[in-house]
């Protein structure tokens, strides 16, 4: 018995496309590596970036989600707000099913609201369903104008059959059926492609993010926490980060003077929280189950710059001796005091950014260190989850 080798199935094949190709009046595409490279929208958290394979996909669906007041929102403006200072053509949209967008915080985080496409249920109409809500965004989308897209939130979003309580094969219609045909339409519209009668002219495809809940699931044997959308989420969900908040003795704490009459006191209070962000699914890279550590700060949100010069710690980017901290690039080649090296980097933007490019170097070839008990951005293999 003889069977075709590799070049004749190959050739086989490729004279089957170039007769279909000319048989058809449409565009085909369809072959041998046809492949599409993924390209990224960037955060200003390096550890997060890496874990990722370079930040959120575009073209890609994804979830980020947690329990309440685990800074899902917040870190998700700050990404807006980082990508509109790096790119002044960056676009976003922010379906605010919830309705709970705070313009002052999107100001304070960095959000260029000028940038910001903010969509919302109108005020004369409070039972928007998530069909019109999820149609009046993606025909944004189709536009090709938008960079990042979030959809706040999962549980926010109701079927109209729901609202009219209408009853089909008994029950009400459910929520993951209407998800599945979502995501079969608008991964046409969010996928990267050339502009039509534009010559070189490419859409890099809209990154798409959903802000989920998570919830526990009882078992006979264990409890363990879903996130809602039903299965439709979970099979189109291109990534998935879980969320939670550290230990109380991983919060971040700063010392802080009180005046009492006839008594002044030093005393050191919660200034902020850990988040852990846990890879729950990737589609993109080995780092599944990763799980790092960024800090919180009240008023401010998540501390980019604390972040990355304790994950440079936490990772050796420094040689230490006693109280000092070496390197060639820091002025005089040494500096005492981890305080001082935290001020200096968090003062000197570009000689931090030289350092987080000798960080990423190193996280990409190496695995991330665990150091939770120093308050630095880390990644383990364990993980449960908790918010904003």
């Amino acid at each position: 018995m003889t069977t075709m080798n590799k070049d004749e199935k190959k050739k086989l094949i490729n004279r089957t496309i170039n007769k279909y190709v000319k048989s058809t009046k449409r565009q085909v595409n369809i072959g041998f590596v046809n492949v599409n490279e993924l390209t990224f929208l960037k955060t200003p958290f390096s550890t997060f970036n890496n874990m990722m394979g370079g930040g959120f996909p575009r073209g890609k669906f994804g979830v980020f989600a947690g329990p309440e007041r685990t800074a899902k929102s917040t870190f998700l403006l700050q990404c807006i707000a980082f990508n509109q200072a790096e790119d002044p053509n960056f676009v976003a949209l922010w379906t605010d099913a919830e309705d709970s967008l705070e313009i002052s915080w999107c100001e304070a985080l960095g959000v260029d609201l000028d940038r910001l496409v903010i969509q919302r249920a109108p005020e004369d109409h409070d039972l928007q369903s998530m069909e019109e809500l999820l149609e009046e965004g993606l025909t944004l989308v189709k536009t090709q104008a938008i960079d990042f897209w979030v959809i706040d939130s999962i549980g926010a979003l109701t079927p109209s059959a729901e609202l009219k309580k209408e009853i089909i094969e008994g029950k009400m219609l459910d929520l993951q059926r209407k998800f599945g045909e979502f995501f079969r339409k608008a991964i046409n519209y969010i996928s990267p492609k050339k502009n039509d009668g534009q010559e070189n002219s490419q859409f890099l495809g809209c990154a798409t993010v959903f802000i989920g809940q998570v919830y526990t699931v009882p078992d006979a044997h264990v409890k363990f926490e879903e996130v809602r959308g039903g299965n439709a989420v979970k099979h189109w969900a291109y990534w998935r980060i879980r969320t939670r908040r550290g230990a109380k003795k991983a919060y971040i704490g700063e010392d802080v003077d009180y005046t009492v009459p006839g008594i002044e006191i030093t005393k050191k209070v919660q200034s902020g929280w850990a988040q852990y962000l846990k890879l729950d699914k990737t589609k993109m890279n080995d780092q599944e189950a990763r799980e790092i550590v960024l800090h919180f700060k009240y008023g401010r949100g998540l501390d980019a710059a604390h972040c990355a010069i304790s994950s440079m710690i936490a990772n050796d980017i420094f040689e230490k001796g006693g109280a000092w901290f070496n390197h060639e690039l820091l002025p005089g080649g040494k500096i005492c005091g981890k305080d001082a090296l935290f001020e200096l980097l968090t003062q000197d933007k570009e000689l931090r950014n030289k350092f987080v490019h000798l960080l990423d170097n190193k996280l990409n070839n190496t695995d991330i260190i665990n150091d939770n008990n120093s308050d630095t951005e880390s990644v383990s293999s364990n993980g449960e989850t908790e918010r904003e």
